[in-house]
């Protein structure tokens, strides 16, 4: 295996042919869509009740507790006391759903989360948003691009991404139904619907978005849109691609990731999260312990990002689809 970091100069899909239509100005609004669903969950599951810190208008929790006040907690900016919270209703037979900024939970409550929530096992389920760069515009202390290298190393603990309002959904879906610690990571910007109603979600399991033979992109969230319009440009150019949705970082397939990754020949992972112990980290791993011998590719963030428009520091640090496109070329040639 050859790897290469890549840093910057300064299953249930609707069909390959559709991909085509992705718009550059359309936005679905996953915590809006988080929020509506939230409050259908709270009238199927009795025993959800949910805690945030203020983010009635930001994943629209504002939804569930107007439908359920009794079932609704805030404990408006002391994040720190969340998790031994949601713990102590665990304990009384409750299904928490913790709703939290991810900058200030991981920064005021890893202790807790580690000690009341991963270590005994509980069944809770803690909602991240501000996930990666999804609120680059309001500056550093609203992103977070360090949380699946900072969860990730604790065990007992599922971390999910989902890439459009489907898939958020059925997520939702095999939370509720599910044991254990989980985490969910809503991304903010979502261009359109890879998936359809049908959708369900299988965890652990690669999801091949787009076939294809000699290139392989793997992300997950909004940077897999960037991904799949950059491989619809490399198709135009003869390059067959194929575009992985690794929405389950863990539990995860190693096995059939690593086969997916064994049948092309250049391998490039994007993510806007640190370079250090994100999707890159474990896609690296995985194919040096099945000796896969090909040439990968991390694109994301090595330090801290600049503060400025999405869609700009998406291109400042090549994580978007031109960028993707003409790392793959310039690689590709050298080959």
């Amino acid at each position: 295996m050859f790897l290469y970091i890549i840093t910057p100069k300064v299953a249930c899909l609707k069909g390959q042919k559709q991909l085509q239509s992705i718009a550059m100005n359309e936005n679905i609004n996953l915590p809006k869509i988080f929020g509506e669903y939230l409050e259908k969950l709270g009238t199927k599951a009795k025993n959800l009740v949910v805690l945030d810190s203020d983010l009635s208008n930001n994943l629209h929790t504002l939804y569930f507790a107007k439908a359920f006040p009794d079932r609704h907690f805030s404990v408006e900016m002391a994040e720190s006391s969340l998790p031994g919270l949601a713990a102590g209703m665990t304990v009384r037979k409750k299904l928490p759903f913790i709703c939290a900024e991810a900058p200030a939970l991981l920064g005021k409550s890893l202790d807790m989360i580690r000690n009341c929530i991963v270590s005994p096992h509980l069944n809770l389920k803690i909602i991240l948003s501000t996930v990666g760069l999804s609120r680059i515009e309001d500056g550093l202390a609203k992103t977070c691009t360090e949380d699946l290298a900072i969860l990730g190393a604790l065990p007992n603990i599922k971390i999910f991404t989902p890439a459009d309002q489907f898939e958020l959904r059925a997520m939702m879906d095999f939370m509720i139904n599910d044991f254990g610690p989980t985490v969910l990571r809503i991304p903010r910007h979502c261009r359109e619907n890879l998936h359809d109603s049908n959708c369900v979600f299988r965890p652990g399991q690669p999801e091949i978005v787009k076939k294809g033979e000699q290139i392989c992109l793997i992300s997950s969230g909004a940077i897999l849109h960037e991904c799949l319009r950059a491989a619809i440009d490399l198709e135009h150019k003869g390059l067959s691609t194929q575009v992985i949705n690794l929405s389950s970082l863990r539990p995860l397939d190693s096995e059939k990731l690593a086969e997916l990754c064994r049948n092309c020949e250049l391998i490039l992972t994007v993510e806007d999260h640190s370079l250090h112990g994100g999707i890159g980290s474990r896609v690296c791993e995985i194919m040096q312990h099945y000796g896969i011998p090909k040439k990968l590719l991390k694109l994301g963030l090595d330090g801290l990002p600049e503060c400025g428009k999405y869609q700009e520091i998406l291109g400042k640090y090549g994580l978007d689809a031109k960028n993707i496109y003409e790392t793959v070329r310039e690689n590709w040639l050298k080959n």
